[in-house]
Parts: structure tokens; sequence; C-alpha cells
């Protein structure tokens, strides 16, 4: 067996593997030692990270900013005639598109030239040509380990 990925290292130190997985993978730890310095390290990270306390008797900040923003919401009162000017700026805006819509419908059709039809791709086509990922492990260690994939497989992507 090769060596264990840093994601199984680090789903055994959170006890989130299956029972056959962590037997396979704890009798590779007892033949590597590179693995199982790696999975110690893994371990204590995890015992540190889970005795950690946040503070909770800090005082509640809410009704400062609750204050805060009533004083900004009674001083941004303005007056009714800036209503017309808002308006106007979306009925600008409305000529403004539909005219330049039909002045390049002109132009198109001056120049004899047919509109070609787009193709509908999926939004999850797109999504992966840009190269963005769905994560659906929920827990913060599948979080922490998809993330650990997705650069691994971009640093063997960069490395090729």
């Amino acid at each position: 067996m090769s060596h264990v990925s840093e994601t199984n290292l680090i789903r055994l130190a959170a006890a989130e593997l299956s029972d056959g997985q962590r037997r396979e993978i704890e009798a590779h730890l007892e033949s590597c030692a590179e693995c199982r310095k790696a999975f110690e390290q893994h371990r204590a990270l995890r015992a540190v990270l889970g005795d950690w306390q946040v503070e909770t008797d800090l005082p509640d900040q809410w009704p400062a900013i609750d204050q805060r923003l009533d004083d900004w919401q009674s001083a941004t009162i303005r007056p009714g005639w800036t209503r017309a000017g808002r308006i106007g700026r979306v009925a600008a805006a409305i000529v403004l598109g539909v005219g330049t819509g039909y002045v390049g419908g002109r132009i198109l059709g001056a120049r004899g030239g047919a509109l070609q039809a787009v193709p509908m791709v999926s939004a999850e086509e797109v999504l992966d040509a840009l190269g963005f990922h769905f994560i659906e492990l929920p827990s913060a260690t599948g979080l922490f380990t998809t993330v650990s994939d997705l650069t691994s497989a971009a640093e063997a992507g960069d490395a090729s």
C-alpha cells in the first residue's frame, strides 16, 4: 500500500472512517513511520482544538448596535422630491436599453447578418469550466478534507 492520504489521516484522527478503512490504515501506520508521524500530528492538533474554549462572558453588543442603527435611520430621511429622481433614472435606463437594442437590430439588419443561436449549457457545466466545485460534506472535517483534496489536485495539475 502506498502512503495514506492526508484526508484519510485527518478522518482517522476525527474517527470518521468505517471499521474496514480504519483497520487498513492502522495496519499501514504500524509499518510506516512517516504516515504514523503525520497521523500523530493530526491527532495532537485535534486534541488541542478539542480543548479550546471560547469566551462567553463578553458583554452583549446588540443593544448598542441596534441603537446606532435607529440613530442612523432617523438621520437619513430623504425629501419626497428624490423619488422623482429615482423614477427618472429608471425610465432613462429603460429608454437607453430599448434604444440600444433597436439601433443594434437596425445595424445587423442593414449588414444582412443573422442572429446566431447561443448554445444552452447547464449551470454545472459553466461552474466546472470555471473551476468551481460544490462541497457537499457536512462536517468541518469534511470541508477541510475537500479543500485539501482540491488543492492537491490543482498542484498535481500544475506539476504536469
